[in-house]
């Protein structure tokens, strides 16, 4: 792949260390933004990904490069979603937790990797995806070994 300025010519796949965390919070606004046709937000993805528009490429190429794309992006959805799953507790529901993440969204996420790590939110955001995806990973499992740990010296001590 060469870069000139913003502009990412060559195969670029999301798997890659070039694909940033902020990378991956557009293309998630852009895939959810039902204002627009889907083709209109393949081509912003194809954007945001590549740095220059889709129309620049022929159209054969073009299609295959899209479709790639999209099968990419959704192939991140699904492992996000399976390594990241959480239900939330009865305790974090009543306390607004699905309201709090609607309010916030993603800001959160990388206002609290920036503060973990010393660091402004917006180097967080140029971190490789596959760097926060791991961090979140390792997070979430921590959380919920310390949940079933306090639940087991709680019932021991009662």
């Amino acid at each position: 792949m060469i870069r000139i300025g913003n502009i990412k010519l060559g195969v670029v796949s999301l798997e890659e260390d070039v694909f940033t965390y902020g990378n991956r919070i557009e293309l998630g606004y852009i895939f959810t933004n039902e204002k627009i046709s889907e083709y209109q937000r393949m081509k912003q993805a194809f954007r945001e990904v590549y740095g220059y528009s889709c129309r620049l490429v022929p159209i054969r190429r073009r299609v295959k490069m899209l479709h790639k794309l999209v099968k990419e992006f959704a192939e991140i959805c699904n492992t996000e979603q399976e390594l990241l799953k959480h239900t939330p507790t009865a305790d974090e529901l009543a306390a607004g937790i699905l309201e709090l993440s609607k309010r916030v969204g993603p800001i959160s996420t990388y206002k609290a990797l920036a503060k973990d790590f010393g660091k402004d939110p917006d180097e967080v955001l140029k971190w490789p995806y596959s760097k926060v995806l791991g961090l979140l990973y390792a997070d979430l499992e921590e959380y919920k070994f310390n949940e079933r740990f306090t639940k087991v010296i709680n019932a021991k001590y009662k």
